[in-house]
């Protein structure tokens, strides 16, 4: 039998980096079990695991997986490495999405220099929005996403240009 699971990382608070972008889903060949103290493994806090479905074959749960999840992406080492250190039976790994979902700090940082260049006190909201578009496309060449909250920044900055 083989296992499709879904480890999802509670947001507790404000994370940024990799820590965004933590959840992953998980094929095995066993019903995962947790082998070790909870408290050993680097991603214990905060985290719940569900069974997805339950296969026959390998490559069932890998055809239903990419149904259920066409848009993944490979994890890194830091992730699979203290996966099987804590589960047996880990087969294939992956994380959600197309891109790594970027943090607010690490998204701020990585638009802020075009956002003080191309926003004016008389950019108005259907360019800001042409402008988020762009800083999203941008990003996206390089493997991430930016966090949709700094889209407000954009509109926060351009009103405090025109507040002076």
């Amino acid at each position: 039998m083989y296992f499709i699971c879904t480890f999802k990382f509670c947001q507790i608070g404000f994370l940024t980096g990799s820590d965004i972008d933590r959840s992953m889903v998980v094929i095995f060949s066993v019903i995962p079990v947790l082998r070790v103290p909870a408290d050993t493994i680097p991603f214990s806090c905060n985290f719940e695991i569900s069974i997805e479905g339950q296969y026959d074959s390998l490559e069932e749960a890998r055809q239903q997986f990419l149904g259920i999840y066409p848009e993944h992406r490979a994890v890194e080492d830091d992730d699979v490495v203290p996966l099987t250190e804590a589960y047996d039976g880990v087969v294939d790994v992956f994380k959600l999405g197309k891109y790594a979902q970027l943090g607010g700090e690490e998204s701020l940082t990585a638009i802020s220099d075009d956002m003080v260049r191309d926003i004016t006190a008389s950019t108005s909201d259907d360019e800001i929005e042409q402008l988020w578009d762009a800083y999203q496309h941008e990003v996206n060449q390089y493997g991430y996403l930016l966090d949709a909250c700094i889209q407000h920044v954009l509109l926060d900055y351009r009103d405090d240009l025109r507040d002076r």
